[in-house]
């Protein structure tokens, strides 16, 4: 089991991050588009920087029509708040 807690899965673990991010309005489809946008990249970059993600899979997940999980969501959080580092203050990203 690996340290494991009984009844736990990875599959829950980002299941929960992801919904915990979309109630508190941590990233929306808009958002996606914004940080990419904020980072000079093309849709193709930014797949390649969510783990090699194919740009029509950017695509839709700028449109809303996919929903970003687990790594996926990660690695945009991440984004996100690089885009927020490189921001002036008090622009959002």
């Amino acid at each position: 089991m690996r340290g494991n807690l009984p009844g736990f899965s990875m599959r829950f673990a980002f299941d929960w991050m992801y919904a915990l991010c979309i109630h508190r309005g941590m990233i929306k489809e808009t958002d996606i588009i914004a940080i990419r946008q904020k980072l000079g990249l093309t849709q193709r970059e930014l797949g390649d920087r969510l783990g090699g993600l194919h740009q029509g899979t950017v695509s839709r997940l700028e449109r809303g029509q996919t929903k970003p999980r687990g790594l996926v969501l990660k690695a945009l959080l991440d984004l996100q708040a690089e885009a927020a580092a490189r921001s002036p203050k008090g622009e959002a990203a």
